[in-house]
């Protein structure tokens, strides 16, 4: 589905909305009161990450000048596939303090205030605290296509 979309405008606006999606679902399976609905829950949230995970390095990679995006999509990776185990790892440590359904509900509520908090204050810290870095001179990292035929270690 998020590949049949292409480039729409919004595509920020929409990952974020898929976010809160995956907060509510998440929310919701931790404290539904069957099984049925948690598997629904389940499924949705599963679509849902799977949607958000996909737009995300869609646009990562977008805003990523040509030159960088190799270097930005391995810390992006990186720090993905990283924080999930952490992620794990901090709700493995609060559920015996809590009970898993409370812990897991307020994991989709953590989910849940991302997408507001983006929002509400990325767009002010991205202008104010990240300075804009030049692009680099064409004659600093050639394309592919210029440097056919000589090695790059010389």
């Amino acid at each position: 589905i998020v590949a049949a979309l292409g480039r729409l405008k919004r595509q920020g606006r929409n990952a974020l909305i898929m976010l809160a999606v995956l907060g509510v679902m998440t929310t919701g399976f931790a404290l539904s009161p069957s099984v049925p609905i948690s598997c629904l829950m389940l499924f949705l949230a599963g679509g849902s990450l799977m949607a958000v995970f996909s737009m995300f390095t869609t646009l990562v990679q977008l805003i990523t000048p040509d030159n960088m995006r190799g270097r930005v999509m391995s810390v992006y990776n990186l720090a993905l596939r990283g924080g999930g185990p952490v992620g794990g790892l901090i709700v493995g440590a609060l559920i015996p303090q809590f009970t898993a359904p409370v812990t897991i509900a307020i994991a989709g509520a953590c989910q849940l205030s991302l997408p507001g908090y983006s929002r509400t204050f990325n767009r002010r810290v991205a202008v104010r605290w990240l300075p804009r870095l030049p692009r680099p001179s064409p004659g600093r990292f050639p394309s592919h296509s210029q440097n056919l035929g000589r090695s790059p270690w010389r």
